[in-house]
């Protein structure tokens, strides 16, 4: 019996952040522009397979938050599971180099 795929959605937060992710990737990075978006589909597809492919990572105000690094693009994504919709629910993407933690949705 293969494992149940899980689908993804994002949270309004979580689609802003890759709408101005992917915009910085094609406006600055012209020789890579699609790199960003690429990364982060293989990231979702892992994760819609292995949803608990993601480490945990503590926040004060999202029980059960996980976290997935995309290496190429140095970002992270962060991630809540719904087992009961079996739902990734991806609530923010955050570039490592940002001194602040991620605004979360």
């Amino acid at each position: 019996m293969s494992p149940r795929a899980y689908r993804f959605r994002l949270t309004d937060t979580g689609a802003r952040h890759v709408e101005e992710i992917a915009d910085w990737w094609r406006a600055n990075r012209l020789e890579a522009s699609g790199l960003f978006l690429a990364e982060l589909a293989r990231c979702l597809e892992r994760l819609t397979q292995m949803p608990r492919s993601g480490t945990t990572y503590a926040h004060d105000d999202v029980a059960g938050l996980r976290r997935a690094i995309l290496r190429a693009t140095r970002c992270h994504v962060y991630y809540t599971v719904d087992e009961g919709a079996s739902c990734i629910i991806v609530r923010g993407v955050w570039h490592a180099s940002r001194g602040s933690p991620p605004e979360l949705g």
